[in-house]
């Protein structure tokens, strides 16, 4: 008898978009699973507890809370706020930018060229391919409408964790200070700030990828074709 072959395990499905992004769940990795993506200790446990598990995975928690009520709701609206902003990033662009990019190389191998013309974008699978264009500009204008407010929200609640003890080793805030007060509202607040530089950012400013990308496509989409 031949061996049963096993299956690969599936990613959880992704929300539906407009679903905010809990990322204290941890559910954002590669994987989509905190066990996975966000393990607690690196090769050797006396190195310490990985930030990636203390920002990330749901069963981290520091037991110090914000002493004010205002100041606590004022941290976690914050956070709360952010969630409703990443949602747009990881569930309303980002497949369909990686749908978009799968469909463009496959439009490029039919017409053997890299030159895609408007026209073809927007005939390419009878217009679902323009479509899904147009939603991610969408996307990509609310992340852009929005950033100022999220960037003054971050930064006065980060203010006031900074006020309370809660500060990190240098102006990067890649870790925690050593006399750092752990406080829980704030580690929430300190996991959003880490992945609005480093991936709402990114998806904004890179060049020929993300909100760029989709800016390029919808210029090329809306640029009549040269009369014959």
């Amino acid at each position: 008898m031949g061996g049963s072959q096993s299956t690969p395990p599936q990613k959880p499905p992704l929300p539906p978009p407009g679903t905010p992004l809990d990322v204290n769940k941890g559910t954002f990795g590669p994987n989509r699973d905190p066990n996975k993506d966000f393990k607690k200790y690196g090769k050797k446990e006396e190195d310490g507890i990985n930030m990636g598990w203390y920002l990330y995975h749901p069963d981290s928690r520091d037991d110090v809370s914000l002493y004010l009520p205002s100041e606590r709701k004022e941290v976690l609206d914050t956070c709360k706020m952010m969630d409703t902003y990443f949602g747009v990033s990881e569930h309303d662009i980002a497949p369909g930018l990686d749908s978009i990019k799968t469909s463009i190389e496959r439009l490029q191998k039919e017409i053997g060229t890299t030159r895609v013309t408007g026209e073809q974008l927007s005939k390419y699978e009878d217009g679902k391919l323009s479509k899904r264009i147009e939603d991610a500009a969408m996307g990509c204008k609310r992340l852009r409408d929005d950033y100022p407010r999220v960037v003054e929200a971050m930064n006065t609640s980060w203010n006031t964790c900074q006020r309370n003890g809660y500060t990190t080793q240098d102006h990067r805030g890649a870790k925690l200070a050593d006399d750092c007060v752990k406080i829980e509202e704030c580690r929430r607040l300190f996991g959003r700030k880490v992945v609005f530089h480093t991936v709402i950012r990114g998806k904004l400013e890179e060049k020929n990828d993300g909100c760029q990308l989709i800016d390029l496509l919808m210029a090329m989409k809306n640029t009549p074709a040269p009369k014959k």
